[in-house]
């Protein structure tokens, strides 16, 4: 499994992987992770996330799955998706919120 992104011409390692027994939907898994990052400042606000064929490759899913974690995060108000350019972070560090 690839434990890395690049984003933005860095590489990074900055996702736990998914939890193994945990019986929840794997996109609300990816969420979670997500939300993690953002909280403890691992993604800045205004950084751009992993795409989802990133996501769904690192999780190993499919990219529908890591497409609907992101619309999840969407949803919250945490990230921004601009289509074709990718999804960034709206708040950063203390600023997520937990769903």
């Amino acid at each position: 499994m690839r434990n890395t992104f690049t984003v933005n011409g860095q590489t990074r390692n900055r996702l736990r992987p998914l939890a193994v027994g945990d019986t929840r939907p794997a996109k609300e898994q990816i969420a979670e992770r997500l939300r993690e990052a953002i909280a403890e400042g691992r993604y800045q606000q205004g950084e751009r996330l992993p795409g989802t064929n990133a996501l769904a490759r690192y999780y190993k899913v499919g990219a529908h799955i890591s497409y609907e974690a992101l619309l999840l995060l969407q949803r919250e108000g945490l990230v921004r998706v601009v289509r074709r350019h990718g999804t960034f972070v709206r708040g950063g560090g203390g600023e997520a919120r937990r769903g």
